[in-house]
């Protein structure tokens, strides 16, 4: 079977063949964990045999064995099952696995529940014992041989009398496994590492249970993708199939950022969030937009794209306030906070005490958030910069300052204690992971053993037991009067938008009067032209009679009386022949004069009618002059109100280059931002006095801790888990977590469940990641950049381009760099397009105010990335900020690489480290300076050298800090996504001889010298041999705004 040639057919594919294909590649994940650090036990004795030495100290180790390379598995699954290609040719693929992995203890007894093997490896023998490529894998069968193997390693190394793990056990441990799984020899050698991990007793000598995993884990999102399979959703069944519903979006796509028919839609007084973050500052044009479609209930899915410092947090904040007081507004409709939930019974409860737990309102819980992203770091800041202190609002009640200084807060010294920094209110908390859990019920419930000075919420329900809590209906009432407040403002908004169109429609309506005064005033002037021509020809005619008659006069004289009499008697007489003749012309002038004296009539009653015309046209424009009037001037005190966010004609011209215009927040003012934050702290108090005035939330809360700590069966977890988690979301509004721990985290959470999913660095996180979260919510908000770093696909082409040909996956599903922003872009009407490789690309809402990054870096970003649509508001650095370098630069510094695919350059190595060395002095400590890299190999030189520098040089500074420091500041660039610092030193290592592939790689697309350049907010150094990097595409940019040092 020749399955290279079964290209895409154009069939119409289901989502769910999608989800399948998605299903069958998470297995095939390669997983080469170790690193520099990590001890190769062939060379090595094995270091748990040596005695600890410090009580304070407790070592454990992740043991990785066996190494197998994967192209040499596929080439033999392709042999095995007769699916080589005609031409022989497989994808070129330098990825490698270790086998399995599993922990031991300090005294070399294995760690119960840590045996992994690695579901690459395993996958690939499973199709070729059973001779298909179409083999179905099942998790199940794969957790049941973990489960075996784990079984006979705790009967053979647990428990005191049982023997160490040597080296010799594990070679045979190594080869059983082999055996088990049918695996060639040439294809794999029995490797050993073992990374040493340390855990610090805590102040009464006590360690932290051992956490069993290595880093040789199964994929985190097959159990959710088999779960969505069986129940998919209209939400999820759209989202996966984005892609295929390209050409139908496209049709009905609207360029939010250009369109100012559609701004001024979204911008109406009633599409604005009626809260802001606490703040001195507003957002932007396009940051209001994106809030205000967000918060819209026209889509379930919606995707904003941010570049590097355009405020996509700032964004997330207003969402947040928006979703707090549209909840407030549901909470205080009861007159009694305990009306909104109904008691239910567990069937299996682990205690007499716990048999009941409280169904939550399903409208209430529609407005709790969950931020999830691909990497700590994202869900982190949001985290933490979330509840950070604030030292300037509009109102006082948040930065505790004038009369609001005593004011009462959201639960501040909770969320102090357990922020570990100065916290506003307890606004958000960092879930997912057991530890992270833990954390929180130690804050929010049991207290720290040891601290002094402990608030947890337990404490304020035990004070509020005792009559000491928020009064409700006060708390109803203040809501209600700061809400009225708001509305009103509302409304006086909306009638100055009002005023703006009646503005532009009375001058529409001056402009069509005058032009009707000046047709009227024409008309009327054309009329009265035509009436004196008249007039003119009736003189003639009366002339030409007068004339007429003078000339029978002079004619009838000439004759006797006799002839004048018997005229009739002489007709040949010449005289009386021209008498008559000339009487009979004056017959026809007469009555030509008659006819004259008509039409001269007619024209007069047209003049006068035409007169009449222009009075009431002029009357009409007195009017329409007096209209606009009187709307200019009720329109001045708006503008002086409103100020740069007054939004008139003007406003909008040439909007998309209009840099005043786009760092403006039309349709807001001071004060009516002031009673939005002050409706945000009113909505926080309901929310507080709501939670303390309820014994369900008290009650549901003990039930969510308890079920964190494994004491209820599955289905009574599945029965209540997801109120009691809303419950939670009551009392913190927004909690975080990576995709990683959202399986086990969210586990017994059914479809839509929960609230608002915020996905955060969505760019970076491939599209099936994302399912479990998506599945669970009932709206997602999209926040990342295509243009930063892209999703890192670790399965081998080879595969991935044979299971698409199998499944027949349209060509879009097929591309690595596809992500989760990629499918949300696609559903989103709203957005814009941009050039990208050449290619016009449609983003959803991108956001163009830039306010991290000043010159150069800004510029390079602008330009390799934006097409140059982004505006740079970023403030110059404080005077007392210091730097490492004067300004950005080039350092020229050249040297070869030490070659095998290790880009190391030693001279740039040794230059960097002197760089830190000073850093150290000027800093006079640890300094706010990253140092980043494309390559792995790279980055572990650096930290090397910059470890043994710091302790050289700062030979006090204990050693966990500098290894936090290293971990914080020192890495690839693919890490430092979402970070910034002042300065930043980017170390390109590479030769000519050797690199010329890897610089390739680093010019290929845009990502990465953006992301690069836009972690420094005010200075940055590149170090690089400047010859060979100054002709790879995006780097270029660089050398024509950096100095060549």
């Amino acid at each position: 079977m020749d399955i290279e040639n079964n290209s895409y057919k154009g069939n119409q594919i289901s989502s769910l063949q999608i989800l399948d294909y998605w299903y069958q590649l998470e297995f095939y994940n390669p997983c080469w964990p170790v690193k520099p650090q990590d001890i190769d036990l062939s060379k090595n004795a094995t270091p748990w045999l040596q005695p600890q030495r410090n009580p304070k100290i407790r070592a454990s180790y992740d043991i990785y064995v066996g190494k197998t390379f994967s192209r040499d598995l596929i080439q033999w699954m392709l042999k095995e099952l007769n699916l080589q290609s005609k031409n022989n040719h497989v994808e070129r693929d330098t990825s490698k696995s270790c086998l399995f992995a599993l922990k031991v203890d300090e005294t070399g007894k294995y760690v119960v529940g840590s045996f992994a093997l690695s579901s690459f490896v395993w996958a690939i023998c499973q199709l070729v014992s059973a001779g298909s490529f179409n083999k179905k894998l099942s998790l199940a069968e794969l957790d049941t041989l973990q489960q075996e193997l784990d079984n006979k390693l705790s009967q053979a190394y647990t428990g005191e009398e049982a023997p160490q793990i040597s080296k010799n056990s594990l070679i045979t441990l190594y080869s059983s496994v082999c055996t088990v799984l049918k695996i060639k020899d040439h294809l794999h050698t029995s490797a050993l590492w073992a990374r040493k991990k340390i855990q610090y007793a805590n102040q009464k000598g006590e360690f932290p249970p051992l956490d069993p995993s290595t880093e040789l884990l199964p994929s985190f999102l097959l159990n959710d993708i088999l779960k969505i399979q069986k129940s998919p959703t209209q939400k999820i069944n759209t989202y996966v199939q984005a892609m295929l519903e390209k050409k139908d979006s496209e049709t009905q796509r609207i360029q939010i950022d250009t369109d100012v028919e559609q701004m001024q839609r979204w911008l109406s007084a009633d599409s604005f969030p009626l809260g802001v973050w606490p703040s001195p500052y507003t957002p932007s044009l396009m940051q209001q937009l994106g809030i205000n479609l967000a918060i819209s209930n026209e889509q379930n899915i919606f995707s904003i794209n941010g570049p590097p410092g355009t405020g996509k947090t700032t964004l997330v904040k207003e969402i947040v306030v928006s979703n707090v007081i549209q909840r407030a507004i549901l909470m205080s409709e009861y007159d009694n906070p305990e009306k909104a939930f109904k008691k239910d019974v567990f069937k299996n409860p682990p205690d007499q005490y716990s048999k009941t737990f409280y169904k939550l309102d399903k409208n209430l819980s529609a407005y709790g958030m969950i931020v999830a992203s691909h990497g700590n770091t994202a869900v982190e800041n949001i985290s933490k910069e979330l509840p950070r202190s604030i030292e300037k609002d509009r109102t006082g009640r948040f930065s505790r300052t004038g009369p609001c200084a005593i004011e009462d807060t959201y639960f501040a010294d909770i969320a102090t204690q357990y922020m570990n920094e100065p916290a506003w209110g307890l606004i958000s908390a960092r879930l997912g992971k057991k530890e992270n859990l833990k954390e929180l019920k130690t804050h929010l419930w049991t207290g720290q053993r040891g601290a002094d000075n402990n608030v947890t919420l337990k404490q304020y329900f035990d004070e509020a037991a005792k009559g000491k809590r928020p009064d409700w209906q006060s708390a109803r009432q203040k809501f209600a009067t700061a809400l009225q407040a708001v509305y009103d403002a509302q409304k006086d908004i909306a009638c100055a938008q009002t005023l703006l169109v009646e503005e532009n429609n009375a001058r529409t309506v001056k402009m069509d009067a005058q032009v009707k005064v000046d047709k009227a005033s024409v008309e009327h002037s054309r009329e009265k032209e035509t009436l004196e021509a008249q007039k003119e020809a009736l003189t003639k005619l009366e002339k030409k009679l007068a004339l007429q008659r003078q000339n029978i006069e002079t004619l009838q004289s000439s004759l006797s009386f006799w002839k004048r009499i018997l005229w009739r008697l002489f007709k040949n007489n010449s005289v009386i022949k021209e008498w008559l003749k000339t009487q009979q012309n004056a017959d026809e002038t007469i009555i030509q004069i008659t006819r004259q004296r008509t039409l001269c009539q007619t024209q007069k009653d047209a003049v006068d009618k035409a007169g009449t015309r222009l009075k009431s046209a002029e009357h009409d424009l007195r009017l329409a002059n007096q209209r606009l009037q009187d709307i200019c001037e009720s329109i001045i005190p708006y503008k002086s109100l409103f100020g740069k966010n007054w939004a008139d004609i003007f406003f909008w011209e040439n909007i998309t280059e209009n840099e005043s215009s786009q760092i403006a927040c039309p349709w807001t003012h001071a004060e009516y931002d002031k009673l939005r934050e002050e409706l945000f702290y009113q909505a926080l108090m309901l929310h507080k006095a709501f939670v303390l005035s309820s014994n369900s939330v008290k009650q549901n809360l003990r039930r969510l801790l308890s079920m964190w700590d494994g004491n209820f069966i599955k289905s009574d977890c599945q029965a209540a888990h997801g109120d009691l988690l809303n419950t939670l979301l009551l009392v913190i509004p927004v909690v975080s977590t990576t995709f990683s721990s959202v399986q086990t985290f969210l586990e017994d959470i059914p479809a839509e469940e929960l609230g608002f999913l915020i996905i955060d660095e969505a760019g970076q996180a491939t599209p099936q990641s994302a399912l479990g979260a998506i599945w669970r919510t009932r709206k997602a908000i999209v926040v990342g950049d295509p243009l930063q770093i892209e999703p890192i696909v670790t399965i081998p082409k080879e595969l991935s381009k044979r299971f698409a040909d199998e499944n027949n996956i349209p060509p879009d599903y097929r591309i690595p760099e596809l992500s989760v922003q990629s499918l949300a872009d696609q559903l989103n009407p709203y957005g814009g397009f941009r050039d990208i490789n050449g290619e016009s690309v449609w983003l959803g809402c991108p956001l163009i105010v830039h306010r991290r990054c000043l010159y150069p870096m800004f510029q390079i970003s602008n330009n390799v990335a934006y097409n140059g649509r982004m505006f740079n508001q970023t403030e110059a650095p404080a005077p007392e900020i210091k730097f490492l370098l004067e300004q950005s630069a080039w350092f020229d510094i050249k040297g070869a690489e030490k070659g095998d695919s290790n880009h190391t350059v030693p001279q740039q190595i040794r230059f960097v480290a002197n760089l830190v060395r000073q850093s150290l002095d000027v800093y006079e400590g640890l300094p706010d300076l990253y140092i980043i890299t494309p390559f792995t190999t790279v980055d572990w030189a650096l930290k090397a050298a910059i470890r043994l520098i710091i302790k050289n040089t700062l030979p006090q500074t204990d050693a966990e800090d500098i290894t936090a420091w290293i971990s914080k500041h020192c890495g690839t660039i693919h890490t430092f996504q979402g970070k910034e610092a002042n300065e930043v030193l980017l170390v390109l290592g590479c030769d000519a001889q050797s690199g010329e592939g890897a610089m390739r790689w680093v010019g290929k697309k845009p990502n990465i010298i953006n992301v690069a350049v836009s972690r420094a907010r005010y200075r940055l150094g590149i170090i690089g041999d400047y010859d060979i990097w100054r002709n790879i595409s995006y780097v270029q940019e660089t050398c024509k705004y950096l100095e060549l040092q």
